[in-house]
Formats: structure tokens, C-alpha cells, sequence
């Protein structure tokens, strides 16, 4: 006895259209929020420098290293964005935190 053969091509052949458009839109959500977050920290270094900013460009440099590296690792909250100004403002951008000293060794410690 034969059996009629099965049609493989209409089950594997996609969908037009479904498929492409969720991947083109998850791909257009996550670049907005790239675009977003950058502009958010064009504000933020535009914001300090201006307030904070000091006549030497070496400041300025530490404090888009500081708005950058926050960006990286912190999560956008209203106290990480005061912790942010405060260092900023006390003049602390570019000098390492207690956590990033913890990761290199300290010579006065073995004495």
C-alpha cells in the first residue's frame, strides 16, 4: 500500500512578514533606548560642566569619564543621580571609589 506524499513545503515555509516585523521592532526599541541613553548623558555631562565645570580641561574630562561610567553601571535612580552630582560636585570625579581601590593592592596595609 502507498501512501500520498505530504506537502513538507507548505508546513515550513514562513509566514511573511510576522516573523521580520517583531525582529525589526525589538531591534527598533532597543536602539531607541540607546539613542536615549545617550542623549541622557549628553544632558547630564552638559549639565555638570556647566555648573561644576572648572576653567581646566582636565575636570572636564573627569567629570564625561564620571557621567559615562555611571551610565555604565549604575542604574538610572534620583539617589544615584544625587550620589552622582555630589561627588561630581565635591570635586571627587576621577578619583577612585572604595570599591575600585578594594580590587588593587595597598603597600601600606602589609606594614
Amino acid at each position: 500500500m502507498s501512501y500520498p506524499k505530504k506537502n513538507v513545503q507548505a508546513k515550513t515555509k514562513p509566514v511573511i512578514g510576522t516573523g521580520s516585523q517583531k525582529l525589526d521592532q525589538a531591534k527598533r526599541e532597543r536602539l531607541l533606548a540607546i539613542q536615549q541613553r545617550e542623549q541622557l548623558k549628553g544632558m547630564l555631562v552638559s549639565k555638570f560642566i556647566e555648573k561644576y565645570g572648572k576653567k581646566t580641561g582636565s575636570y572636564t574630562n573627569d567629570i564625561i569619564r564620571e557621567v559615562e561610567t555611571f551610565m555604565r553601571g549604575e542604574k538610572l535612580t534620583e539617589e544615584n543621580l544625587r550620589k552622582l552630582e555630589r561627588k561630581i560636585k565635591d570635586g571627587k570625579a576621577g578619583q577612585k571609589t572604595p570599591a575600585q581601590s578594594e580590587h588593587q593592592p595597598d603597600n601600606l596595609s602589609q606594614a
